[in-house]
């Protein structure tokens, strides 16, 4: 798989997770890889990356790159994409961070302004946008 078509799958999995969560991954006003409840749990950007069962608390804070060394994932697609793309899963991941910030303070909705900044993302990398 090319660098770009890696970013593509990211993104289109990412774009449509979010998009069927609805509402961003949070605790305490902070963004989290994973938050919520067991019956309804809530991922981040780069939490939907990541394997429920290699999810740990002390991944939480840590950036992609850093995160990528702790295994987060048997899926060979994300495996990759944190090995080579951790630069693009931070913006993506700020998309989330932004949007949700942005969210409790200036009253712009969440998906809108997650969407908004994909978008952008997606333009600043040459890739698709269907959403």
């Amino acid at each position: 798989m090319t660098p770009r078509e890696l970013r593509q799958t990211t993104l289109d999995h990412v774009v449509k997770s979010m998009l069927e969560q609805g509402k961003p991954s949070m605790r305490a006003s902070t963004c989290r890889y994973r938050s919520g409840t067991h019956n309804e749990p809530l991922c981040c950007a780069v939490g939907f990356l990541i394997d429920e069962d290699r999810y740990d608390f002390s991944m939480e804070g840590k950036s992609p790159i850093i995160l990528g060394q702790m295994n987060p994932t048997s899926n060979p697609t994300w495996q990759e994409a944190f090995r080579t793309e951790s630069e693009f899963l931070k913006e993506l991941q700020d998309c989330h961070d932004s949007a949700a910030v942005d969210s409790k303070f200036d009253d712009d909705p969440f998906i809108d302004g997650f969407l908004r900044r994909a978008k952008r993302l997606a333009r600043s990398y040459n890739l698709s946008w269907s959403y």
